[in-house]
């Protein structure tokens, strides 16, 4: 059983239940989570997520936790120094820092699957 955290369009990567998206180096904000179990055996490159700042997950806002962590990381920089972080980086108050380390699968090809949606988090899922 294969889960996948999808915005739009389901992609050819997935992960196991039970391990979340932000252990697979994304954020979890609007996406749904879809179930996928193989109608045969498939073909896969396995590799662990590393840490990153999610910044094509689309985010309208920023949450007060995600200010206040940017802040915390702000903290003792000069005005001049936040100035410039601001302008030549423009996503760095709006990216999500995710942790990684979590398994994923991706896959070359479109695998047959059964598919449907997960209500709420799969169980086990932190």
């Amino acid at each position: 059983m294969l889960i996948q955290r999808k915005l739009e369009k389901v992609g050819r990567w997935y992960t196991r239940p039970g391990v979340s998206g932000r252990n697979t180096g994304i954020s979890e904000a609007g996406r749904s989570v879809m179930q996928f179990k193989t109608s045969r055996p498939v073909q896969a490159l396995e590799s662990r997520a590393a840490a990153t700042g999610d910044t094509w997950t689309p985010k309208p806002h920023a949450t007060h936790e995600q200010l206040a962590v940017r802040l915390e990381q702000l903290k003792g920089l000069s005005k001049e120094q936040i100035a410039k972080i601001i302008a030549d980086h423009k996503a760095y108050l709006t990216r999500e820092l995710v942790s990684g380390g979590g398994v994923q699968y991706f896959t070359n090809a479109p695998i047959p699957v059964y598919k449907h949606p997960l209500q709420g988090r799969p169980k086990g899922s932190r």
